[in-house]
C-alpha cells in the first residue's frame, strides 16, 4: 500500500524596495561550497561560478552550452579577486564560503559581444518572504531558525543564486502572522513594504515510497505589469520548485525590460544640497549604474543645488527605480511631462 505524507508549505512572497545589501550588487557573489559539489579544485569552483554569475546576470537559465564554455574555460579572466571563509552554523563550521568579485566592465563587453543581454539589478522585482510551513494541521512561521534546521526551505539564498534580492520579515510582524492578501491590501503592503508586487506560493510536500515530490501552487500580482497570474510548478524539494518558479517568472520580467531597454530617455535631475562632495558622490554613482545609465554630467551648481544632464535607457520607471536605490538621495519630485527629478540628501 502507497504510504503518503502530505506535508503543506504556505508561502507569501512580496516584491519590496527595502533590502539588504548582499545582492543589490550582482558583479560580487558569495556561494556556499557545497552548492557548487565541494570537494573541487579551485579552478572547478571558480568556473562553477561563472556560470551561476553569468545566471545571475542575464537572469536565464537557457544560455547554451557553447556560450557557458567560452566564459568558463577561463575563470580567472572574469574575477577580479576571490576569497574563502569558513561557513558556519550556530557557531560550528561546516563547509566554506566562495567570496568572488567580477570584473564587471569586461563581462559586461564579452556578454555584449556574444550577445547575452545584461539585466540591471536596479529595474528587478525585489521580494519580501513571507512564509508558513504546516505539519499535520499545526502552521509554523518561515524563520531563520526554520530554516536553519531545513536548509530546502532557506528561499532567500536560492533568490540570491539567481540575482534577485530578497529577505524575511521581522517575527513580530502582523503580516508574518497570518499571511491574507487580497486585492484591497495589496496596495497597502506595496506602499508599507515599498513593494513592486506579490507572489503568493502554496507547496504540497509529498514522500510517496520514500520519493520526495513538491507541487507549488502560486499566484503572481505585480502592479506595475498589471499582472495577475496563476499556476503550478512540480520539483524534488522546495527550493528547486521555488527556482523553477522564478526562472519562469524572470523571463516574463526580463523580456518585458528589453521591451523598454531600447527606449533612451533625457533628463534633468536637481539635487538640493549644500555640500559640494555631495554632486561629486550622485554624479559617480549614476555613472557606476552603467550599461542603464548612458551618460551623466553635471551642467550646473549653484548656492543650494545642483543640475544634472542623464541619459539613461529602460523608460521612466526604470529611471525612478534606479533613482530609488542610490545611496545617499532620497525623491522629492519626479515629473514625467517635464522630464525632471528634484533630489535631496538622505534615505527614501
Amino acid at each position: 500500500m502507497t504510504h503518503l505524507l502530505l506535508r503543506t508549505l504556505l508561502i507569501w512572497v512580496v516584491a519590496t524596495g527595502t533590502m539588504a545589501a548582499s545582492a543589490e550588487d550582482l558583479f560580487t557573489l558569495k556561494l556556499r561550497v557545497p552548492e557548487v559539489q565541494a570537494p573541487r579544485s579551485v579552478d572547478g569552483l571558480l568556473r562553477e561560478a561563472v556560470g551561476i554569475e553569468l545566471q545571475r546576470l542575464t537572469g536565464r537559465a537557457d544560455i547554451d552550452s557553447e556560450q557557458l564554455q567560452y566564459f568558463r574555460k577561463q575563470p580567472r579572466r572574469w574575477i577580479q579577486r576571490y576569497s574563502f571563509a569558513p561557513y558556519r552554523q550556530e557557531g560550528v563550521v561546516i563547509g566554506q564560503w566562495l567570496q568572488l568579485v567580477f570584473d564587471k566592465a569586461q563581462l559586461l563587453k564579452a556578454m555584449e559581444a556574444r550577445g547575452l543581454t545584461y539585466w540591471p539589478a536596479q529595474v528587478r522585482p525585489r521580494l519580501l518572504i513571507i512564509g508558513y510551513w504546516s505539519l499535520q494541521g499545526t502552521q509554523t512561521p518561515l524563520t531563520p531558525a526554520l530554516i536553519a534546521e531545513q536548509p530546502d526551505l532557506d528561499l532567500v539564498y536560492a533568490a540570491y543564486l539567481l540575482g534577485l534580492q530578497v529577505k524575511l520579515p521581522m517575527v513580530d510582524d502582523p503580516v508574518a502572522q497570518r499571511p491574507i492578501l487580497t486585492e484591497e491590501n495589496i496596495a497597502e503592503l506595496c506602499q508599507r513594504y515599498g513593494v513592486d508586487g506579490v507572489l503568493r506560493l502554496y507547496f504540497e510536500e509529498q514522500f510517496i515510497q520514500g520519493a520526495r515530490r513538491v507541487q507549488l501552487h502560486w499566484e503572481s500580482f505585480l502592479l506595475e505589469q498589471n499582472e495577475r497570474l496563476a499556476g503550478t510548478v512540480k520539483d524534488a524539494t522546495p527550493k528547486a520548485a521555488f527556482s523553477k518558479l522564478l526562472l519562469a517568472r524572470m523571463a516574463d520580467w526580463r523580456a518585458a525590460f528589453q521591451q523598454r531597454v531600447s527606449q533612451v530617455g533625457e533628463a534633468t535631475l536637481v539635487l538640493k544640497t549644500t555640500r559640494p562632495e555631495a554632486l561629486v558622490h550622485l554624479e559617480t554613482s549614476l555613472k557606476q549604474a552603467a550599461p542603464l545609465v548612458r551618460s551623466v554630467q553635471l551642467v550646473q551648481a549653484r548656492q543650494g543645488e545642483g543640475h544634472y544632464s542623464v541619459r539613461w535607457r529602460g523608460g521612466w520607471h526604470a529611471l525612478l527605480a534606479l533613482l530609488a536605490q542610490l545611496p545617499g538621495v532620497r525623491i522629492l519630485e519626479a515629473d514625467e511631462t517635464s522630464a525632471q527629478v528634484v533630489l535631496a540628501e538622505g534615505a527614501q
